[in-house]
């Protein structure tokens, strides 16, 4: 696996390299690490002083970075200029065949939790990759074994399910499908009598187990997956689920342009409030029929 990761200045860049440094020693593969300086190519603007100061701050930056996350990894360091940070690491992405983008938290959210900021969330939104984020003063476990899929049967998460199935095989660990039943919106019913609208729910929750069950028996037997029902906010919920877990993964929404990553109301709140790392996959996923590489397909288990 082709992982980058993009960093600033703030100190949660050390969370996303040390995220990325682990991903890459579970699954194998190179990893890169990018900070984009100011669009300082015009040196007639800028002059060659400043031009050459901010390259040097620029690798001060990248140094402090990967000095201790990145030992017994094949290791390359980007310091590419672009005015458009999301531009530079997307165009980056594409030239280094890369298979995921890893971000960091942002400094204002929470300790242990995945908080998109501005710069970051429009890194995240149209990446032609999968996107990483790691939570605020993330610590790598010594084994990824425990991964997560939410789950609800549409065509993106179907996808997300086999992309999450081969990485859990190629680490050697659990399945977890998850899925939500939330609970009715009795407005819209307000004549209906209570028992009506328990006999609905119930129906619902009947609905949701049978697109679990078929999820958990679609899952490769190496997988090892179960499948664990949810009731009540589908954000609170699979947020509260993901304590247990090494690394959730959400497909995008299921509208937008294809080869990007599309951000929905449910991702975005696990973006904010899962405690674990969080990888949202692009839509051309679940287009292609396969999670292969542009796509941030983990390596075939061995």
């Amino acid at each position: 696996m082709n992982v980058l990761v993009g960093i600033d200045s703030s100190p949660q860049r050390a969370d996303a390299v040390a995220l990325g440094a682990a991903l890459v020693r579970a699954l194998g593969g190179a990893l890169h690490v990018a900070h984009v300086l100011p669009g300082t190519g015009n040196t007639m603007i800028y002059g060659a002083d400043l031009t050459g100061a901010l390259r040097e701050a620029g690798q001060e930056i990248l140094d402090s970075a990967i000095a201790q996350a990145t030992d017994g990894v094949t290791l390359h360091q980007h310091l590419p200029s672009d005015d458009s940070a999301p531009r530079a690491l997307h165009a980056l992405a594409e030239a280094e065949d890369i298979d995921l983008l890893v971000l960091g938290s942002s400094h204002r959210g929470r300790v242990g939790r995945a908080l998109l900021g501005g710069t970051a969330e429009r890194v995240a939104q149209g990446s032609p990759c999968a996107v990483a984020v790691a939570p605020r003063g993330f610590v790598p476990k010594d084994e990824l074994r425990e991964v997560g899929i939410a789950y609800d049967a549409g065509a993106e998460s179907r996808a997300a399910l086999r992309w999450a199935a081969d990485l859990t095989i190629a680490v050697d660990g659990r399945l977890h499908v998850l899925t939500v039943a939330e609970p009715l919106n009795t407005g819209l019913y307000p004549s209906a009598e209570v028992m009506l609208r328990e006999d609905m729910q119930a129906s619902l929750v009947a609905a949701r187990q049978r697109v679990l069950d078929e999820a958990v028996a679609e899952a490769p037997a190496r997988a090892k997956a179960r499948g664990e029902m949810l009731h009540g906010s589908p954000t609170k919920t699979l947020a509260a689920a993901a304590e247990d877990l090494d690394l959730l993964v959400l497909g995008s929404r299921e509208y937008g342009p294809l080869g990007a990553v599309l951000l929905g109301g449910v991702s975005h709140g696990l973006l904010r409030d899962a405690p674990c790392p969080v990888v949202v996959l692009p839509r051309s996923v679940s287009e292609r029929g396969d999670a292969g590489p542009s796509a941030g397909s983990p390596p075939a288990a061995a």
